[in-house]
């Protein structure tokens, strides 16, 4: 789904491993595939934006983490104060 005055959506289509693919599907609930895929679509062309060709090589290499923030990380590890 494409929001308002953002023109039509378009398609991107690739292959995946199986066993990635099955992960993939272990994980994330069913419903929510497309909208995670257009954040980190999201997030990829940002920092690609910012980074340029170094950002696009870190990608590549595997040397770029996912972090979570420490708000994130307490209320993972249950240690939130409520």
């Amino acid at each position: 789904m494409v929001k308002p005055g953002q023109g039509e959506p378009a398609r991107i289509s690739f292959d995946l491993d199986r066993d990635l693919h099955r992960r993939l599907n272990k994980i994330m609930p069913w419903g929510i595939k497309a909208h995670i895929m257009r954040q980190l679509t999201t997030m990829f062309i940002d920092g690609a934006e910012k980074g340029g060709d170094i950002f696009i090589a870190a990608v590549l290499s595997g040397s770029l983490e996912f972090t979570v923030p420490d708000r994130v990380a307490q209320i993972l590890n249950g240690t939130k104060d409520e």
